[in-house]
């Protein structure tokens, strides 16, 4: 997990003192359009004003209650903006649930569904994992680290690319997405270093190139989603192989068919560019567990891209660590992996049922509970592995999906004071974070409206970050 100094977010100290632990910092598709994954323990991006003040630990009577949170949400939930049945729950620092106004009822969650794929993929594998894309020698007659007369007599030697689920591989220098400052693009393994060490051990050899993204299973494209998904760039197939994102080229919203062999066949460019003889075309083939590897390059740590799945809304990355659980735990769909792992965790997940990790599926079903639950269960001094849920949060008018939100007069309270994930499909407008309210206490949220008119997606949006801004400027006690 990256040092409390170093996030592209806003540091809550508030947090720390109100649960006892060290100072941590807190870093949708609206359009649907997923952004720049997992970002690592490099320099932080600058995060824009304001920066929320530093607040002391607040007395024990100074804590929010029940009595407060409702009166200060009472009128502002039941805002015809919000449709009918909206849910929330609230749950103070002690752990104590201070509203809960239908938290049962599962409701259709949109991009809010990523801080559950965050915190299962942070319980179900250490948050230091990096994720590997190596190449690996066919045989070991094939091994590059043969003597060049023999390897000469053996012909083109067989070497497979393996995916490891990297999600946020790009091909190159300059090759990631506008919304990234350039500081954070020397963090991502990139496709031209694997082509350069690999043409660096094969010597001069002539080589046939395979892929394997076996280290996923099940459907590329999720049966719940929408079907031009894919067609306008929204997601790209899930692929334990992918560089750019499935982009077909840097920058493009046009995504791959088939991103494994796409990758595959800009590797095997980069390879000639490097001087390598690449013989045939690219096929796929799993890699042999006795072959020889002959280079990988490596991802940011799980943590990192945790926190940037949430801060950007990161469809493909929230796919990818979909997929990684379903990979452990063995389950029969990346959605199901995912609402086991929080199970074990010990996160109530009565009523919840997700088909993907993004929350692109209008069929992910989970209660207000659920989420605030994930949350609540992220402050708690036992629970560090869960840490990048919080800085992993947009921070209101600072960062991510958050970043142009609460500029309006009624809202500017929640600058700097709200972290929250977002989430908006059509008639569909989620919220849920964490609040520094007035008097020094903190409360995580969640609010959930799933029963929007089409047209007033927006002014439940709005709706939605009044209710948090409320949070932000009340004592609530």
């Amino acid at each position: 997990m990256r040092r409390a100094a170093g996030v592209g977010a806003a540091t809550l100290l508030v947090a720390a003192a109100a649960v006892g632990v060290t100072a941590t910092s807190l870093h949708d598709p609206a359009t649907g359009r997923s952004s720049a994954p997992g970002q690592s323990a490099s320099p932080a991006p600058v995060l824009a004003s304001p920066a929320p003040a530093v607040l002391p630990a607040e007395p024990a009577d100074a804590r929010p209650t029940a009595a407060g949170v409702s009166a200060a949400l009472r009128s502002l939930l039941a805002a015809p903006a919000l449709g009918t049945r909206p849910g929330a729950v609230v749950v103070g620092p002690d752990g104590a649930v201070l509203l809960d106004r239908d938290g049962s009822r599962a409701r259709t969650p949109a991009s809010t569904a990523k801080l559950l794929t965050a915190a299962a993929v942070l319980s179900a594998l250490p948050p230091s994992t990096r994720l590997a894309t190596r190449v690996v020698a066919d045989a070991p007659t094939a091994s590059p680290s043969a003597a060049p007369a023999s390897a000469a007599a053996a012909g083109p030697a067989r070497i497979v690319l393996v995916g490891g689920g990297d999600a946020t591989l790009q091909s190159g220098a300059g090759s990631w997405r506008p919304e990234y400052p350039a500081a954070d693009t020397t963090a991502y393994a990139r496709l031209d270093v694997l082509a350069q060490r690999t043409a660096a051990a094969l010597r001069g050899r002539t080589v046939e190139l395979a892929v394997d993204d076996s280290a996923f299973r099940g459907p590329q494209v999720n049966p719940g989603w929408e079907p031009g998904y894919v067609r306008s760039g929204v997601v790209a197939p899930v692929s334990a192989l992918s560089v750019d994102e499935g982009r077909v080229q840097p920058g493009s919203d046009v995504r791959a068919a088939d991103p494994a062999l796409d990758a595959g066949r800009r590797f095997a460019a980069l390879l000639r560019r490097a001087g390598v003889v690449v013989d045939g075309t690219v096929r796929r083939a799993a890699a042999p567990s006795a072959g020889d590897e002959v280079a990988r390059v490596e991802s940011p740590p799980l943590s990192d891209l945790a926190e940037r799945m949430l801060t950007q809304s990161d469809n493909d990355l929230a796919e990818a660590l979909a997929a990684l659980v379903q990979a452990r735990t063995g389950a029969a769909t990346p959605g199901a992996a995912v609402v086991a792992a929080l199970h074990a965790a010990g996160v109530p997940t009565a009523g919840a049922r997700l088909l993907d990790g993004s929350g692109l599926a209008r069929s992910d079903a989970v209660p207000p509970r659920t989420l605030a639950a994930v949350l609540a269960l992220a402050l708690r001094p036992d629970r560090p592995a869960l840490r990048p849920l919080l800085t992993g949060l947009p921070v209101a008018g600072g960062t991510g999906t958050l970043a142009a939100r609460y500029t309006s007069t009624p809202d500017r309270a929640g600058r700097g004071s709200v972290r929250a994930k977002t989430g908006t499909l059509t008639g569909v407008s989620t919220l849920a974070g964490a609040v520094e309210t007035r008097d020094a206490g903190v409360v995580v949220f969640a609010v959930m409206a799933d029963r929007v008119p089409a047209p007033g997606t927006l002014a439940a949006r709005a709706a939605l970050d009044r209710v948090a801004t409320a949070l932000a400027r009340c004592g609530c006690r």
